[in-house]
Order: structure tokens, then C-alpha cells, then sequence
């Protein structure tokens, strides 16, 4: 039996057609065009490189809004008495790196104000290289916000978002100053994601008096140096202001926080703008969750129960008692200790506000005319609820 090889002539013989198409593919792949960037075939790497473009035309229109910030203060060592009886207070100057973002042209700067505080020299490094001393305008360590003056008055504001549009999710843009290293302008940049929105950080900085109740937590690192610095979206619109790692060590963990620029927030930064302090109301009380038992009696996990009560505070003088259980403010309904301090700190001073206090099996309503919050007078108030 004889079988047919299809195949081409030749003189001695006939080629295979595997060796003709391997022949004309080298051929079409010698003579071809090289590729371009725009000849690139789709798929994960293409949507990569738009994603890395975005990155980058976020950072080129943001840049000339972002500043570093180096502050210096005195830091008290303790007495040092001498051989001959005489002695004196021993210090030393303490270097805090931060960053700021740039408000309005004519040189206002947001920033912690745990930067800032107790600041004896600042200094402020811009993104073309240019350096100014800076003054606080203001200053608030309850919100933790500070705007600095500088005297370039040819900067480039930054853009706020809109806060109904930030969500879970959204990819965001981290600049700052890590251990000092943005003092040449070119501030280090990190990326992640908003990982959830009004987190709360009970304990940090109460011993400063500060409160954050409502933080942006994001999956950006962040490092010392980067207090202060500014959180974008992708449309290079300033969302917040970077202010806390979570770690157990030297190392970032990868859980960042930034105060949120809500309406609230805002508020408080057009006053400190205007040079302004910044006025909390105060009730007088410390107060806890209820615990299992206490849940039982309510039937309900709303509400706290009062610890302590300053003696002729606002709850003193109207009438609230240790062991009451405030369920509601202004007929909100309070779900913890940090939501009541928050509705307390966003009323006027010396506004009359209605509290719902159940009490002995009842609930009733009780009128309080609200202080003004004093962070010694607050102080005290914890130690005594604290105890021996």
C-alpha cells in the first residue's frame, strides 16, 4: 500500500508543510513592526497599567498641595541639683515630623495638632523645594486639627471631596513625611484602600484630651512622619487627615487612621481658619457601657450608665445620679459612651438639652443647661471615676 505525502516540489524531493509554516512564521515575526505601547494585548497587565496611571496623575496634580512639616519643642528632663546646692530644670529639644496640606492660596496648612504642640520652632518644606518658618492660627487637641500660616501666597489649595460619595472600598493615596525623609519636598506616597468607616480609638490621646470617634480606617502604611498628611481618592480630592497607626511594635501593621473631613469636621477647620477656639459642651459625667445584668433590666443594649458626676457640673445641678442609666440625648437614642460624648462635644455650650434617665425601675426626663469642656476639670473627673 502506498501513502500520499502532500507536500511542495522541489528539485530531489518535496518539502513538508510543517517546515513551510515554520519557515513563514520566522519570516512574518523578523518583519513585523516592533510594538508599541498602544499594541499591547488586553487583559490583567493593561488594567494594571491604567490603575498605575491613575496613581501617578493623582500624585502629579496633588503634589504642589503637600507639605512637610518639621516641629521642635522642649522637652523637660527633671531637677538637676549641682555639688554646691544650686540645680535647675534639664532639657532637651524633641524633633516631631509631620505633614500638612495646603487650604487657600495665601498660605494656610492643616495639620495634627499633636504635630504642632507645644511647638517652639516649625518649619515647612514644600514640594519645589522651598522652605518657611510657620505660626498656628489655631489650634484644637480635642479634634486634633491645626492650621498653620506660612508666607508663600502663590500655593495651590487642595480640592475637598464630596463626603457622600466616600465609601468602603475606594482605593486612596497616603503622602507624608516618615521619619523626616520629605524635607527635600518630595514626600513619601503609599496606597490602599478605605477599609471602614467611624472607627473608634477609646484611650488614644485621652490623657491629651483628644477624641476620635468617627475615623476613616484605611490599609495604607503609614509611619511616624506621616501625621498630619493628607488621605486623596483617585480624583486628587482630600478626604482626610492621616493621624494613627494601629501597631504592637517598630513595625506598621497595615491599619491606618484618618480623621474624616465630614460637614462637622469641616466646621471646626473654617474656625480654626478665622483663628477661633474651638468651644465643646460638657455635661459633667463620666459614664460606661451597662454591663450583662444591667442589659437585662433595660431589655434593651442602648444606653450608659453614670459613673461619676462632677460636683456642680451641668448633670449635678440637674439632677442626674451615680448609677443612672442615660438612655437617650435630645431623643436620640444613645448606643455607647463614645456616641454620648460625641452628641455632647457637637452642642452649643450652655444649650438645654433633654435626657431620657431610666432610674429605679422608671424612666423620666431630665433638662440639662451644658458647660463649657475643660480639659483639667475632664481630668479630674476620670481619675475620681477611675478610683484608688
Amino acid at each position: 500500500m502506498v501513502r500520499a505525502v502532500a507536500g511542495c516540489e522541489r528539485a530531489g524531493g518535496s518539502w513538508p508543510l510543517w517546515l513551510v509554516g515554520a519557515v513563514l512564521f520566522g519570516l512574518s515575526v523578523l518583519l513585523a513592526p516592533a510594538a508599541g505601547p498602544d499594541d499591547r494585548v488586553p487583559g490583567p497587565a493593561a488594567e494594571l497599567d491604567r490603575l498605575e496611571q491613575a496613581f501617578q496623575s493623582v500624585l502629579q496634580r496633588v503634589a504642589p498641595s503637600v507639605v512637610g512639616i518639621r516641629a521642635v519643642r522642649q522637652q523637660s528632663l527633671g531637677y538637676s541639683p549641682t555639688a554646691d546646692g544650686e540645680g535647675g530644670q534639664l532639657e532637651q529639644s524633641v524633633v516631631v515630623n509631620g505633614a500638612g496640606t495646603v487650604l487657600s492660596p495665601d498660605g494656610l496648612i492643616l495639620t495634627n495638632e499633636h504635630v504642632v504642640h507645644g511647638a517652639s520652632e516649625i518649619r515647612v518644606f514644600f514640594w519645589d523645594g522651598r522652605q518657611s518658618p510657620a505660626l498656628v492660627v489655631s489650634a484644637d487637641p480635642r479634634s486634633d486639627l491645626a492650621v498653620l500660616q506660612v508666607s508663600p501666597s502663590d500655593l495651590q489649595p487642595a480640592v475637598l471631596c464630596d463626603w457622600d460619595t466616600v465609601a468602603r472600598g475606594q482605593w486612596v493615596v497616603v503622602l507624608g513625611n516618615p521619619f523626616g525623609l520629605g524635607q527635600d519636598g518630595r514626600l513619601s506616597v503609599s496606597v490602599g484602600i478605605v477599609a471602614n468607616l467611624g472607627r473608634q480609638l477609646p484611650g488614644l490621646g485621652e490623657e491629651d484630651d483628644r477624641f476620635y470617634c468617627d475615623m476613616v480606617q484605611v490599609t495604607a502604611p503609614i509611619h511616624p512622619g506621616n501625621s498630619g498628611g493628607p488621605l486623596f481618592n483617585l480624583h486628587g480630592e482630600l478626604l482626610g487627615v492621616v493621624t494613627a497607626m494601629h501597631t504592637r511594635g517598630a513595625a506598621d501593621q497595615g491599619i491606618g487612621f484618618a480623621i474624616p473631613l465630614t460637614p462637622a469636621k469641616r466646621r471646626v477647620i473654617e474656625a480654626l481658619c478665622r483663628g477661633q477656639t474651638i468651644e465643646y459642651g460638657y455635661l459633667g459625667a463620666t459614664v460606661r457601657a451597662p454591663n450583662a445584668a444591667e442589659r437585662m433590666l433595660l431589655s434593651s443594649s442602648q444606653g450608659v450608665v453614670v459613673q461619676e458626676v462632677d460636683p456642680d457640673g451641668p448633670a449635678q445641678q440637674a439632677g442626674i445620679r451615680v448609677d443612672d442609666v442615660i438612655l437617650a440625648y435630645q431623643e436620640e437614642p444613645v448606643r455607647g459612651p463614645a456616641h454620648l460624648a460625641e452628641l455632647v462635644g457637637q452642642s452649643p455650650v450652655r444649650a438645654s438639652v433633654r435626657l431620657a434617665v431610666w432610674r429605679e425601675g422608671r424612666t423620666m426626663t431630665i433638662t440639662a443647661t451644658l458647660g463649657r469642656r475643660d480639659g483639667q476639670r475632664v481630668a479630674i473627673l476620670r481619675q475620681r471615676a477611675a478610683g484608688p
